[in-house]
């Protein structure tokens, strides 16, 4: 009598990046489908090894963008995404992603729709502050949600001066508490003069935990009319659940561009010391201040009439150290030369691979890619809005759990 022996799964033979590379190219719902297929397709696809992997060659990537002819904030309901993979429909407007809630309809009702600005984006998350119209004196709240998987979460309101440590430094009695209330109530309306920047840092391939980071700026009393510098840092944490509360601790005055970065737990931060090119970082916990930290990409657009674009790596030197290097400079954005980086291109990403460089053409009123390889250039996306104030956040699609 002859035994039949049982067929091996030829997949099983197929090494776990050769897997990886084949579930890359794959849509997001069948990428979903892939993880019941068998134990080791779900670890390979929900863990965090080839999470970025997986997420960044999402043919759903892309922008949300607005446009404000004043360039200020602009509600969730004006806003609108441009794909980089998916071509245009009649009128210029790339199509929405499949899974993607665009109208944010999972917030809850509570937040006006109009009262709700996309402040920062991160690895697939975005963060949102909402401001209650209907009372001036309430705090801003922040958000950070999902749109692929229609998640969100509130953050608990930012902490105010403690009365204890108040009472302590001015003393005991009626006029203390006073006092107290006084400060406490200041310190509200301050909050409310001006919102402050914020930042949102979240990398899936290193932890399911995010961190939101709100700047404190003031002017100095003798140059008013220089840009404002930090002077302290609120960082939220998703893990921890707590705000708190950290001093600037640059040995200088930094002015924050309004352009930022995360890699590697460290938040970089632009700053409008252009000449120098100074970048400072700080990390997650507010413990850690420095100028610079190891592989980052900074393009500088240069200044003066002969205009560049300049695309600088920081590499790791060894005990702590980094040093720039410089990896692309160019004047002309394709091989024939007609096409010139000046001052109507505005730097707007990098993408992750580090190849390709997003810019804003103001007098074309397009999107462009330019690819650092081939020297050339493409069209993503035409606007019809005439306006040069277009705020872009970019944004990878986060299917995984």
């Amino acid at each position: 009598m002859s035994v039949r022996k049982r067929k091996r799964d030829p997949a099983a033979y197929l090494s776990d990046d050769l897997i990886v590379e084949i579930l890359a190219r794959l849509p997001e719902r069948p990428l979903r489908r892939s993880k019941c297929v068998c134990r080791s397709w779900c670890d390979l696809i929900s863990g965090p090894v080839h999470r970025r992997r997986l997420a960044h060659t999402d043919a759903a990537s892309g922008f949300f963008y607005h446009a404000n002819a004043d360039g200020s904030w602009a509600p969730v309901t004006d806003l609108k995404f441009t794909g980089l993979c998916r071509p245009p429909v009649e009128g210029g407007v790339s199509p929405t992603p499949p899974l993607l809630d665009q109208e944010f309809a999972f917030l809850p009702p509570s937040y006006t729709r109009t009262h709700v600005e996309l402040l920062d984006s991160c690895n697939g998350l975005l963060l949102l502050r909402y401001y209650d119209a209907s009372d001036e004196l309430a705090a801003a709240v922040y958000i950070v949600c999902n749109p692929s998987t229609q998640d969100y979460v509130e953050l608990p309101p930012l902490p105010l001066p403690e009365a204890s440590h108040v009472h302590d430094v001015i003393g005991g009695g009626a006029a203390a508490i006073a006092a107290v209330d006084h400060l406490l109530q200041l310190e509200q309306e301050r909050r409310q003069r001006l919102p402050r920047p914020a930042a949102l840092t979240f990398d899936p391939a290193v932890s399911s935990h995010f961190h939101v980071f709100e700047l404190e700026e003031e002017r100095s009393p003798v140059f008013p009319e220089y840009s404002p510098f930090v002077t302290a840092v609120r960082i939220y944490s998703s893990e921890t659940r707590r705000w708190v509360v950290r001093r600037s601790g640059w040995n200088y005055h930094v002015a924050y561009s309004g352009e930022h970065a995360y890699l590697n737990g460290f938040l970089h931060l632009a700053t409008t010391d252009t000449e120098n090119g100074v970048v400072a970082a700080v990390d997650t916990e507010g413990q850690t201040w420095t100028p610079t930290r190891p592989r980052l990409l900074y393009a500088d657009a240069g200044s003066g009439h002969a205009r560049e674009l300049s695309v600088y790596a920081l590499e790791d030197c060894g005990g702590g150290a980094g040093r720039w290097v410089l990896k692309h400079r160019t004047r002309s954005l394709d091989p024939s030369g007609k096409v010139w980086f000046g001052k109507q291109h505005r730097l707007v990403a990098i993408h992750p691979d580090c190849n390709v460089v997003f810019l804003f053409d103001s007098r074309r009123r397009s999107l462009i890619a330019y690819d650092m390889d081939r020297g050339t250039t493409r069209v993503v996306h035409t606007f019809t809005v005439a306006t040069g104030k277009h705020h872009f956040f970019p944004y990878i699609p986060l299917y995984l759990q």
